[in-house]
């Protein structure tokens, strides 16, 4: 048969659950339509979710991290600090537990090589002798 053009297609939505908010990050293989998601861990930034999210998508297990509170509104109103779930379906549960635990673990042992990068970078850039900031009252 010869080529006949075809009608553009809408794009296909991956994940139904995460279509919903800005701030879901959605990784890893399409869900089944009848799973039900449980969560599995938290992040404390959308920075460590997505290290999170993309560990458990590795291991192919399809992954929610969603914020659980407005960042812009919601300091105003609420001073708890945000946090976002990490979720996955049910039969995923117990591996995805131990991936998050290990992700967590790991993320806690690089903190103080981070810190101390930071702090030895910001000395570098200081000339020698030389106040970062002048002293109060001057």
């Amino acid at each position: 048969m010869a080529d006949r053009p075809q009608a553009p297609r809408s794009p296909e939505v991956e994940h139904e659950l995460g279509t919903g908010g800005d701030h879901d990050i959605v990784k890893g293989p399409r869900a089944s339509d009848d799973a039900t998601f449980v969560r599995v861990g938290t992040a404390e930034d959308p920075f460590d979710a997505d290290l999170i999210a993309s560990a458990l998508d590795e291991a192919n297990i399809p992954v929610v991290a969603r914020a659980q509170k407005d960042h812009l509104l919601d300091p105003l109103v609420n001073p708890n600090a945000p946090f976002w779930a990490i979720m996955v379906p049910a039969e995923h549960e117990p591996i995805a537990r131990e991936i998050v635990e290990r992700r967590h673990a790991e993320l806690r042992a690089s903190a103080g090589d981070l810190e101390r990068a930071a702090s030895e970078e910001e000395r570098s850039t200081e000339a020698p002798g030389e106040m970062p900031f002048p002293p109060l009252g001057s």
